[in-house]
């Protein structure tokens, strides 16, 4: 049957275009002495099939010392029945890593980076974690040089929900904001984020990242006549080194259709986020300035208070986002109905680094129209090192007292 021009295929044909070469196996090859040889620029792809049940493919890899190279296992991703486990081994046949299921999308595939340690001949090892095999168990393993690369994306709140506040709902004349987790690979220095598409009325409050930062909360915020209304915002992040061109790049997973087990069946990536202007919620928040340091193996009871607006009386949970490095504490509080305040307790470790750190907290309230949120960023919390000092000499002379 001829379909006309102007509709899509009935199905698509996914296809997969790359720059290096491949290598096929050559059996046998179910030992180190027997394995493939690999004799390839940096990057190349390694294609079998495990075809009979306890089979082991191995390829000879030449590798450098300090290369960083990935490796990524397609299996699940392109209809293999095969569950692959990926094996690195060294000339003395010492594993230098291995890995099952990478935790990703497909989740049976293995993904991995490694750094090498010292020159010489490496053995890479694919097997089924069950020891499984048949013709159909085709499998493709990628070994590329770890490119520079920097991905950011929201965590998932829910272990089995990907869309939890996946969204930025901006209040008019209020704040809110997301937390970001950031990897780098190959890469670091300060960057900054751009937001590209957000509604009239928005913009982004923090913009600044420092290099060290595994995670940062962007804030955003809204004029109290923005219009109501949403966008899909494009954000990335960029370097404030002119000599560094890598961009940061969104990437941000969600689970469509999961089984019985909860067990992700498809999933999206999206490089853009919904931003929208709602409402201004019937509360707000205020963070009681801290006046006296938190000092290392101490306390501290952070204040928030609400302010409400005339018949609002509803509970508002209040959330923590992010704690700085060395500090425990729960992350979600209370104001209970008809009250204004709650505390959180920050409870320092010996080894909290020295410095100012700023933390904000997230109100959410059900105001009869569903959830209503609003934020507000902490003035600072600070450690001093002279209070350190002065505290450390304090305990001498009471103990010596």
């Amino acid at each position: 049957m001829l379909f006309p021009k102007s509709h899509p295929a009935p199905s698509g044909n996914p296809f997969r275009l790359v720059d290096f070469d491949d290598v096929n196996e050559v059996e046998p090859n179910n030992d180190i002495p027997t394995a493939t040889p690999c004799a390839m620029p940096p990057s190349f792809a390694l294609n079998g099939i495990i075809d009979i049940p306890g089979d082991m493919d191995h390829f000879k890899l030449s590798l450098k010392k300090d290369q960083q190279i990935e490796v990524i296992a397609y299996g699940q991703a392109i209809g293999s029945p095969l569950d692959p486990v990926v094996l690195i081994v060294n000339a003395q046949g010492q594993g230098i890593i291995e890995n099952d299921d990478a935790g990703d999308f497909p989740r049976l595939d293995s993904r991995f980076k490694v750094t090498i340690p010292a020159d010489g001949d490496y053995t890479l090892r694919v097997v089924d974690q069950l020891e499984r095999g048949s013709p159909a168990f085709v499998y493709r393993i990628e070994v590329t040089s770890a490119r520079p690369e920097v991905v950011f994306s929201a965590p998932n709140f829910n272990v089995n929900d990907t869309q939890l506040r996946q969204h930025i709902p901006v209040p008019r004349n209020g704040r809110y904001a997301q937390l970001f987790n950031i990897t780098r690979v190959a890469t670091g220095g300060d960057a900054t984020f751009v937001c590209e598409n957000l509604p009239p009325g928005v913009r982004l409050v923090d913009v600044v990242v420092p290099g060290g930062s595994a995670a940062v909360v962007a804030l955003f915020e809204a004029t109290p006549d923005a219009p109501l209304g949403g966008s899909a915002m494009t954000m990335t992040l960029k370097h404030n080194d002119p000599a560094n061109p890598i961009i940061g790049r969104l990437r941000q997973v969600f689970d469509l259709v999961r089984e019985g087990n909860n067990i992700p069946l498809v999933r999206a990536v999206e490089t853009q986020m919904p931003v929208a202007v709602i409402e201004e919620p019937p509360f707000s928040l205020e963070i009681v300035k801290p006046t006296v340091p938190l000092v290392q193996d101490g306390a501290y009871e952070l204040k928030v208070i609400s302010k409400r607006k005339e018949g609002f009386k509803a509970a508002i949970g209040v959330r923590l986002l992010w704690k700085p490095p060395g500090v425990e504490c729960l992350e979600y509080g209370t104001i209970p109905e008809g009250q204004n305040e709650c505390m959180f307790a920050l409870v320092s470790r010996g080894d909290w680094i020295v410095g100012t750190w700023k933390i904000t907290v997230l109100g959410e309230a059900d105001t009869g129209n569903g959830v209503a949120y609003k934020c507000i960023a902490v003035h600072r919390v600070r450690h001093s090192a002279d209070h350190v000092q002065q505290r450390r000499a304090h305990s001498h002379r009471r103990g010596a007292g």
